[in-house]
């Protein structure tokens, strides 16, 4: 056992984790490890998004792709990404993904659409 335990101490100290529950016996010795609130948090939203982009149709998961790699989209943009797709959908595609929260309004007249991570 040697220092081991007070070195998962000080890393659960480190990262802000709840220390793990040990129990004896005779011959062993068991660890309990449990996860901290804030990993938890990171999961849930990591399916909360998951959801929210199983929801979405492909124009929209490949304007959400565009955003995360440019970091904006204008509508000028996202029409010329689907020239064969009227105005009015691509306009409703668009809201959509706002509605769901997963990009907002952002800059000059709120025209360029900004990725929300959560």
């Amino acid at each position: 056992m040697g220092t081991g335990f007070e070195r998962i101490r000080e890393i659960c100290k480190k990262e802000n984790a709840p220390f793990p529950e040990v129990e004896f016996n005779e011959n062993y010795f068991y660890v309990t490890f449990r996860q901290s609130k804030e990993y938890l948090k990171l999961v849930e939203e990591g399916k909360r998004i998951e959801e929210k982009l199983s929801l979405l149709n492909n124009r929209e998961k490949k304007a959400i792709e565009f955003i995360k790699q440019n970091g904006r989209l204008t509508m000028k943009e996202y029409i010329t990404l689907f020239p064969d797709v009227n105005r009015k959908t691509l306009t409703r595609d668009l809201n959509r993904v706002i509605k769901l929260g997963m990009v907002r309004r952002k800059g000059k007249g709120k025209r360029d659409l900004h990725y929300v991570s959560a």
